[in-house]
Parts: structure tokens; sequence; C-alpha cells
């Protein structure tokens, strides 16, 4: 399979040397939107490393996955009935020469629950996917503390993508802790379970 390699143009976010993992997957379902002209049913994302460059996607519309490619920074899957998208996300060395303002704690305060369960409790006009990561981080600080240990976004598996409105509904709820090193939470909208994201542990 010859993959087809796309250019893509991000910014870092607030005080970030790292491109954000909301906006990497943001910037996956708008691929696959634009050249499948629907929204995917099935979207799969892991995260490998940080991408502090902008990034390359390489892509394959195959029904089948490309064998694991070792240079990746993340790995990527979509679906929408027999339209697949597959692919990576490797550093292209080009400078993020663009910063965007993001004012977590004013997102944090928009939230009630306990160290299990967060929701919306004001909705505000954050894209659902930097809404959904920024939630369970601070469903993470909320359990876990924040000493010696910093959590970041690693893996996220939906059963279809975000829509207009879901954000305003969006609940987090932790579900596992795989060995103390990898985390499990689900993603629900009202009454419906969209899906999984993963969060690693990594040490400060």
């Amino acid at each position: 399979m010859t993959p087809q390699r796309l250019p893509l143009a991000l910014c870092f976010k607030g005080a970030r040397d790292y491109l954000q993992g909301g906006d990497l997957c943001e910037a996956i379902a708008d691929l696959f939107i634009a050249r499948m002209g629907s929204s995917p049913s099935r979207f799969k994302v892991a995260c490998h490393a940080f991408l502090r460059t902008q990034p390359d996607a390489l892509l394959f519309e195959a029904a089948n996955a490309p064998p694991p490619d070792p240079d990746a920074k993340a790995t990527f899957s979509c679906h929408a009935g027999d339209k697949r998208m597959h692919g990576f996300l490797h550093e292209s060395g080009r400078t993020v020469d663009c910063r965007r303002p993001f004012d977590e704690p004013a997102l944090w305060s928009s939230l009630e629950g306990d160290k299990d369960t967060l929701r919306v409790a004001r909705p505000g006009r954050w894209p659902a996917a930097e809404l959904m990561v920024s939630m369970t981080k601070k469903l993470h600080h909320d359990r876990f503390g924040t000493g010696g240990v910093r959590w970041i976004f690693t893996r996220l598996a939906l059963d279809r993508w975000f829509r207009q409105g879901d954000a305003e509904g969006m609940c987090v709820r932790f579900r596992d802790d795989l060995h103390g090193r990898l985390t499990r939470s689900e993603i629900w909208v009202a009454k419906e379970r969209l899906g999984s994201v993963f969060f690693s542990a990594l040490k400060t």
C-alpha cells in the first residue's frame, strides 16, 4: 500500500509546547469528512509521543490497516460503512508558528461531579474533542492528585464521531485503573455511550 502524505497545520494551545490531543483528533476527523463526505461511525486514535512540530498525515484508504510504523507519533483508523481511512501522524520538522488562548481553569469551572464522574454544568464554546480531553484530565487530577505524575491523553475509541451539541450534554465516567499506568474512562452524551478514552501516567 502506498500512502498519501498530507501536511497539517495546527496551533499550540495556551502555554503548551506540544500539540493537544483533542486538536489532533479534530484534524483527523476533518480529514475523513473532507475525503469521504461523511462523519466517521468508528474512530480510533492512539498517541505514542508528543508532537512538537507540525504533523504530516500518511493516509491509507484501504479495507485493512497498514503494518505498524515505528516512526509514527500517532496511529488512527476511521470507518463509515465501507469507507475506511487508516494512517499515521509523523513530525515534519515544520515549526508550529501560531498559538491560541486556552483557558482551562474556566473550562474546569463549568463542570460538576466527583472523582468518578464529571459532567458539563454550564455549556461553553469548547469543541467536543477538546472538552472531552480536558474533562478527563480534571477527573484524573481529582481522583489521583497531581503529585509526582502527569496524566496524558493516550488513546480514543469512539462508536461515532462527535456531533454538534454533544459538548452540552457530555459526561466522562472513570472505569478502570490498569496497573496504575493506564486508565480507561467512558464518554457519554445524555444516555448514549460514545466510547472510551485512555490516559497514561508520566512520572515528573
